[in-house]
């Protein structure tokens, strides 16, 4: 279980650091409806309800092993546009989103559900975010 929990630590940050780059992008630099954003939020603070009530934030961090992590170096992408940004932090999301459902699978059943609700409650608000970041293109 102690691998699986650093599993389960490692995409929750990835995640809520992601939804966090979206709703950034969003507020400050597109100025977005604050509709977006406070989804974007209920979605990031339900994930960490889930993750402190199930796991346990404690127990994750014991197993946080950040200074010999093998990727710790690997995202050296480079990232032309804020919209870009906004893309691939979507992407990022749901990828831990499903890591997280997936790996909680095997140790807390209840909580894999929430993870997959959440997941597509991400998709939704990727698909509107999307028509809105076309439109505002077509407008420039």
């Amino acid at each position: 279980m102690k691998k699986t929990l650093r599993i389960i630590d490692a995409n929750f940050n990835r995640a809520r650091e992601g939804l966090r780059v979206i709703e950034d992008g969003l507020r400050f630099y597109y100025d977005t409806n604050k509709e977006y954003v406070r989804r974007l939020k209920k979605i990031r603070h339900s994930l960490s309800d889930v993750v402190g009530k199930k796991f346990g934030f404690s127990s994750l961090k014991k197993e946080r092993d950040s200074a010999y992590d093998i990727g710790r170096d690997f995202d050296n992408r480079k990232r032309e546009t804020v919209r870009q940004v906004i893309e691939r932090n979507f992407m990022r999301t749901g990828e831990a989103l499903r890591t997280l459902e997936e790996y909680s699978k095997t140790t807390v059943l209840e909580a894999s559900i929430i993870f997959h609700n959440l997941r597509f409650d991400l998709y939704e608000i990727e698909k509107e975010v999307t028509a809105f970041l076309d439109s505002r293109n077509r407008k420039n």
